[in-house]
């Protein structure tokens, strides 16, 4: 399943509070529609039979009732029809007047949707079945008998396939295309999702429903052929959905909690996925004066995006950016991935610090509006990368990998291995972590040396229900500069995996850390990767029960292989006869010691002494072999 990553949604809570209201009417919210003529949402409340109008400042009012049960609600030309026990109420948005009635031979309907050629579709629960009203002489008839399924929920009318698509309310039932004019039944897709409640489509052709089990609202494309979307798990019982099209708004009643969700589709925006770099000298980091070559992989989290450009700037005093925008893709649809079709050509000025880390602000462009996001890039020789993590630093960066979950990464100060502070994922102090975290913590860019090997510090409590398996717990991964992300192995192994359940932001078997350990030391071989590398710390989960803390970390270290010049021992990368004079004065007369000393063991016996300094002389003067032999 994909879990939308690193970007915020925005969820508006109607509900009662004491800044709005005094009272809240929601009693078990069913379903809602969208008056745009009066900018206001109307919802049924199923046990009490009332309408609730709620406008967009969250005021609520009794709009009317629709007798003792309402449920199913859709609106068309002004006129509200809610499913109301046996049959259809219709109500006039303007007087609230109730227009008439269409009963259907049913014990009590529920969902109800409408096409664009006057038909109503009506359903009816008990029987799993389906009514189809001609709304010009409210004449009615049995579309379908029993969907395969039992307990038929919701119904929407798909205009893009002329099709309808209906939900149900049992464990593992399949969503079902139905054909408006012969009733023939078809599977759209097969879900691990339970006990759907509510339906709707948006002006795309995008596909949510809402879900029990688990609670969630997900989002499948038009032609159900990828997996879905987690579009929110916020609330307990969300009921039926409502596409507020004139704000790019999905409504959500959740019966339990007696309140309606509002989420923001317009807050999804593109984000950079990946960058890829290479530099003009052909070397693996940049050099004195050296021009980067950076190209950029868009992934699109929102709407449809047309005429797609791309800025990039910074107020770097070391660099100059000689290109600053490019024209990226005429269309990108939602879900879409694209690597820009040119590279970013960013100077390196010849007084740049070494190390240096290059901040870059991206601002990404759309006819229909703009995000931001930032990339950093290493510049230097300097390899290998120590923090205990006892100041604060700006590089080191964390975010949430899917917007419906949390990120509780932070500094820490209760808790560490060693000095004051330690990274968490988790509640502050020693507080359990959030329900449903999936989050990252991102280290600055470090230059491996060769043979790197990474350690660290850590210490969890995670919710294991068996000895090997976590249904909480955090990985470890390596980016490099070509944009690749990998999981990467301690030595030993990670000692759990993770279950197989509907909600998991990683696949079931996806080896971890979990359950509840102390403070150990995590070993990593990284002799294998080489260059400019991220190391990324991700912790996924799904319940703490009010007792697991979540993630610590603490004490980063990656180092690898001194590199020097066998026989180089005054560091000047040159073997001559300056170094035999070092090694001498180092031996007999406290000078300093060479730095890495191996580099000074020129006979590669293991040590530095005296016929070190011979063996250079003989190799320099006498054509003796040269340092380090074999």
């Amino acid at each position: 399943m994909k879990v939308l990553r690193n970007l915020a949604i925005y969820l508006v809570i109607l509900m009662a509070s004491s800044s709005i209201m005094s009272q809240n009417l929601l009693t078990s919210p069913e379903s809602v529609s969208f008056d745009s003529i009066h900018n206001q949402y109307l919802v049924s409340n199923y046990y009490s039979g009332n309408i609730v109008a709620i406008d967009l400042e969250g005021n609520q009012s009794i709009w009317t009732s629709a007798g003792t049960i309402a449920s199913g609600t859709c609106i068309k030309d002004s006129l509200l029809y809610v499913c109301s026990g046996t049959g259809v109420m219709v109500f006039n948005l303007n007087t609230t007047f109730p227009v008439w009635n269409v009963s259907v031979p049913a014990t009590a309907c529920d969902g109800i949707a409408l096409d664009s050629s006057g038909f109503l579709y009506v359903v009816w629960p008990t029987e799993s079945g389906i009514f189809k009203v001609d709304l010009s002489d409210n004449s009615v008839s049995r579309l379908v008998d029993n969907l395969p399924s039992e307990r038929a929920q919701d119904i929407v009318y798909d205009v893009f396939n002329d099709r309808l698509i209906a939900c149900c309310y049992e464990s593992g039932s399949p969503i079902y295309g139905i054909d408006p004019h012969t009733g023939d039944v078809s599977v759209l897709a097969t879900t691990a999702f339970n006990n759907f409640d509510g339906i709707v489509i948006d002006k795309e052709g995008a596909v949510y429903l809402s879900t029990h089990n688990p609670t969630a609202v997900i989002r499948y494309d038009n032609s159900f052929s990828s997996p879905p979307d987690i579009i929110s798990m916020s609330g307990d019982q969300p009921a039926g959905l409502e596409y507020n099209a004139r704000d790019n708004m999905i409504a959500v009643p959740d019966f339990s909690e007696r309140a309606l969700y509002i989420i923001d589709m317009s807050s999804y925006h593109p984000i950079v996925e990946s960058t890829s770099v290479s530099y003009k000298s052909g070397e693996i980091i940049p050099q004195v004066g050296d021009t980067i070559e950076m190209v950029l992989t868009l992934e699109n989290q929102r709407r449809t995006m047309t005429d797609v450009s791309v800025q990039v700037y910074s107020d770097d005093p070391y660099i100059e950016i000689l290109n600053s925008a490019i024209a990226f893709a005429p269309t990108m649809n939602w879900g879409e991935v694209v690597v820009g079709p040119e590279s970013f050509q960013i100077r390196v000025d010849e007084s740049c610090p070494d190390p240096h880390i290059i901040g870059l602000e991206i601002n990404i462009l759309f006819a229909e509006g703009s995000a931001r996001d930032s990339v950093f890039l290493y510049y230097g020789t300097t390899k290998g990368y120590d923090d205990d993590f006892e100041s604060a630093n700006p590089l080191w960066a964390h975010s949430v990998l899917n917007p419906v979950r949390l990120d509780e990464w932070h500094q820490e100060s209760a808790v560490s291995h060693s000095g004051d502070f330690s990274w968490k994922c988790g509640g502050a102090g020693v507080d359990p972590h959030g329900d449903y975290n999936s989050a990252s913590l991102v280290s600055p860019p470090v230059y491996l040396a060769p043979n790197s090997e990474l350690t660290f510090w850590h210490k969890i409590s995670a919710y294991a229900p068996e000895p090997s398996v976590g249904w909480t717990g955090g990985t470890v991964w390596i980016m490099t500069e070509d944009g690749n992300i990998a999981q990467i192995f301690p030595t030993g192994g990670y000692p759990y995996s993770f279950g197989n359940y509907v909600l998991a932001s990683l696949d079931a078997g996806t080896d971890c850390y979990s359950g509840v350990v102390d403070w150990t030391e995590a070993v990593f071989d990284l002799s294998a990767y080489s260059g400019i590398v991220k190391i990324v710390f991700r912790f996924d989960s799904r319940t703490a029960f009010n007792v697991y803390e979540g993630w610590y970390i603490d004490d980063f270290l990656i180092e690898g292989d001194p590199e020097y010049i066998c026989g180089d021992a005054n560091g000047d990368e040159s073997v001559n006869i300056a170094d035999a004079g070092y090694i001498v004065n180092a031996i007999f007369f406290g000078g300093t010691r060479p730095d890495p000393e191996e580099a000074a063991d020129a006979n590669a016996d293991g040590s530095m002494n005296i016929t070190d300094a011979s063996y250079l002389v003989n190799y320099i003067f006498f054509g003796g072999n040269p340092p380090c032999p074999g």
